[in-house]
């Protein structure tokens, strides 16, 4: 038996956000797949879910660079505005 279908306001309630932003969110290129079922927009869990997993932000990761070093100022230093 398939999963029963989310209302905007069950999504909203799911994801902590308003109704307008639920729409809103399926009004963007690659964003909230919805399902239109009469007149009514209609959500699958897994489809929220995957939304959800492409968000995803990866925390920022430190940089090597090797031969750049980090500059320091030392005093005597011409400084030169360009």
């Amino acid at each position: 038996m398939p999963a029963a279908l989310m209302t905007v306001e069950e999504v909203g309630a799911f994801l902590g956000i308003d109704r307008s932003t639920v729409y809103r969110l399926c009004s963007k290129p690659n964003g909230l797949r919805s399902y239109k079922v009469g007149s009514r927009l209609r959500f699958k869990q897994e489809d929220v879910e995957a939304y959800l997993d492409r968000c995803l932000v990866q925390p920022p990761q430190p940089r090597n660079h090797p031969g750049i070093a980090r500059f320091q100022y030392k005093p005597g230093m011409r400084v030169v505005n360009l």
